[in-house]
């Protein structure tokens, strides 16, 4: 087995033996948070920006996005959900699909975004089935900048 702090960044599959799956599962589920996070970043000429996330663990809550809101505008997340491991990685996941789900807005509308986002959150966490979150488990910063 391993231990709840193997952090699994560089991690060698080929080091493994098939009597593991759990830690091939986490391995597979790090990558697609992974992915999660942007790959391109609308271009400003007003700002210089980039992103990048460090995981406390091998999955965690981190998340930073950027959105295009279109008409020369590009939104900023920064967002972090309370805790860490598969569970912070999991909500960030749903947290991430619904931002992008609701995207395509005008700046003006960012504040009725995440309104919605929490609502959709608020809903989604039951409180008996994870004791260790509740609606104020997530904190994101949503701001938009004028190309």
């Amino acid at each position: 087995m391993f231990e709840s702090e193997t952090n699994v960044w560089d991690f060698d599959l080929s080091a493994r033996t098939d009597d593991e799956p759990l830690m091939q599962e986490i391995v597979v589920a790090h990558n697609v948070q992974r992915q999660l996070f942007p790959r391109h970043k609308p271009p400003l000429q007003t700002l210089d920006y980039s992103g990048k996330c460090v995981q406390a663990r091998t999955l965690g809550g981190g998340y930073y996005d950027f959105l295009d809101l279109g008409f020369g505008r590009v939104g900023f997340v920064l967002a972090d959900v309370a805790g860490k491991g598969v569970a912070a990685g999991l909500l960030m996941a749903n947290l991430q699909g619904s931002l992008h789900n609701r995207a395509e807005c005008r700046a003006s509308e960012l504040p009725a975004i995440l309104a919605a986002v929490n609502g959709h959150l608020t809903s989604t966490l039951k409180p008996i089935a994870m004791p260790r979150f509740s609606s104020d488990a997530t904190t994101t910063i949503l701001a938009a900048w004028r190309m």
